[in-house]
């Protein structure tokens, strides 16, 4: 194969790009090259069900922060990004969860054609190899794999049965009607010999089996070659060699919602201004591109328990070697699943339409440590919410430091600059309170550590929200997706004022959906492969 030229480039080869490189091979007469900045995924860690709890290391993200913001008191938020093979997908919380209806019903209202619910769900079912059987709203058949979080020592009972009290439904499957309530069998991309679902195993690695499909890792991409208004290849650094690779029909980035915004404006593709301020002379004066993100904003509720009762107790040394085994020989176990008690998607007040706060109802502390008796202290065991802003109003944007690749962007994400998504948190801590404070859960705890009994006013609340405050690692619409003359691309994914050139990652999404991204971005490669190729896309399925 031509190492210097190819049909298709494709650039990350996470949720999106795994996807789109795996169908777009499926085309024999097409060669297609992935070019992954990161390395293997051959940690084990990555690949069991507790592990998310530990595979974020600073060599395996790309280590992004946000400026220090203002609403925070200054802080420098987190925002870690998957460096690997498979992306995100590779060291993500495993959450299968694809938002409501009326998320994408949005879209469509915003010019997004094409992208309606009803559109968009024929190409969730054909990605998922649920658990469940097919159906309506899920498929059996597609290649990522998903189970059920194993209700077994996670204190899941006394959960259901409070929220059952005060009135929320209790579900089996957040992603069918109603769409709301308490889940009693969250579903995670985990496959049934408990080994992660990333879209490097599920699509990439099937994939690279046919001749004319191409990996390389260890490549970053810095630029993309413009000639006469059309994109014919990338440039990329391997192994601190500069090289260029052409593209015969198309270049596609999936690189993610920062690094793909970074990559147009180093292309000059984005706000002209903007760039002539760091020495880029503007190809396509673009300029949304690097506007619009919003992430899930998120914060945590611990509560001590009286008795050792949660699984802390499987972090035992001895324990660990047993499940440990159990896990690597035959797929079970406690270490085969996710830490889950329940997911919640819940409304904080009468008449909204769509629930506004996820809640993960967490029996492990997220800081547990392994522990050996008589030689290390053994942790307090506390189960804790993290509490999840679905629909936030804050909005951030993405610029570049300088003209230089190897300098990291500048990201402010200005959360909570928008007293409404203050206002929705303020209303979701009093009603999880609400739920611990309910029997028969409310027996179980000893004391709230976070945010604490003496923050009770909305003044000790909103101080706790800026210095605790994170997010859950969803951002969205740096490269926003619409109709209009200022929207990125348009609704085929086409970059607008260059040809050859499209995104398929969670760039493009307009409006962020009330669920995590993984799901929604697998769609959407799904979706763009399906562009790419000029097929009819799937017919919609509608009641």
């Amino acid at each position: 194969m031509n190492m210097k030229e190819f049909d298709y480039i494709v650039v990350g080869s996470g949720s999106g790009g795994g996807v789109v490189a795996s169908r777009l091979s499926e085309d024999r007469d097409s060669s297609v090259l992935v070019l992954e900045a990161g390395g293997s995924d051959w940690n084990f860690v990555f690949h069991m069900g507790i592990g998310f709890y530990r595979n974020r290391p600073a060599n395996l993200n790309w280590g992004f922060k946000s400026q220090p913001e203002p609403h925070l008191n200054r802080r420098s938020v987190d925002l870690p990004q998957g460096h690997l093979l498979g992306g995100s997908s590779s060291i993500n919380g495993k959450i299968y969860s694809r938002g409501n209806p009326i998320d994408y019903d949005e879209w469509r209202q915003m010019g997004c054609e094409g992208w309606s619910f009803a559109e968009v769900l024929p190409y969730f079912k054909k990605a998922e190899g649920s658990w469940r059987p097919s159906g309506r709203y899920h498929s059996a058949e597609g290649p990522l794999a998903t189970t059920h979080v194993n209700p077994d020592g996670m204190l899941q009972e006394p959960l259901l049965e409070a929220a059952r009290k005060l009135g929320y439904p209790i579900v089996d499957d957040l992603d069918a009607q109603p769409f709301e309530g308490i889940s009693r069998m969250s579903d995670i991309t985990v496959n049934r010999r408990g080994r992660r679902s990333s879209t490097a195993r599920t699509y990439l690695r099937p994939a690279l089996k046919r001749p004319n499909l191409k990996l390389e890792l260890h490549a970053r991409t810095t630029k993309i070659i413009i000639e006469g208004g059309r994109a014919v290849g990338v440039e990329f650094v391997q192994g601190g060699v500069k090289k260029q690779v052409r593209a015969r029909k198309e270049v596609i980035l999936s690189a993610g919602v920062y690094n793909t915004a970074r990559l147009l404006l180093l292309s000059g593709i984005g706000p002209a201004d903007e760039l002539a301020q760091v020495g880029i002379k503007a190809v396509v004066d673009s300029p949304e591109v690097g506007k619009n993100i919003a992430d899930h904003a998120a914060f945590m509720m611990e509560n001590l328990t009286k008795e050792p009762v949660t699984p802390l107790k499987q972090l035992r040394f001895d324990r660990v070697v047993r499940n440990f085994l159990q896990w690597a020989l035959f797929g079970k176990g406690p270490f085969a699943t996710q830490p889950l008690s329940g997911q919640g998607l819940i409304k904080t007040q009468e008449g909204l339409e769509r629930p506004d706060i996820q809640v993960f109802f967490n029996p492990l502390r997220r800081d547990a440590q392994i522990y050996v008796p008589g030689l290390s202290k053994r942790q307090e065991h506390r189960i804790e919410a993290g509490v999840v802003l679905l629909r936030p109003h804050s909005k951030g944007t993405l610029t570049l430091a300088s003209a230089n690749p190897d300098d990291m962007p500048r990201i402010q994400l200005n959360l909570l600059s928008d007293k409404r998504d203050i206002d929705t948190m303020l209303r979701a801590v009093r009603q999880v309170r609400k739920i611990y404070q309910t029997q028969p859960l409310k027996g179980l705890l000893k004391q709230e550590v976070s945010p604490g009994v003496n923050a009770q006013s909305d003044e000790e609340l909103t101080e706790y929200l800026r210095r605790s405050l994170y997010t859950v690692r969803h951002p969205v619409g740096s490269c926003r997706m619409g109709s209009d003359p200022h929207s990125v691309v348009d609704p085929q994914l086409r970059v607008r004022g260059v040809a050859g050139l499209r995104i398929a990652d969670a760039s493009v999404i307009p409006a962020i959906p009330g669920g995590n991204t993984n799901a929604p971005v697998i769609m959407i490669g799904e979706k763009a492969a399906d562009l790419i190729r000029g097929r009819t896309p799937l017919a919609p399925i509608v009641d």
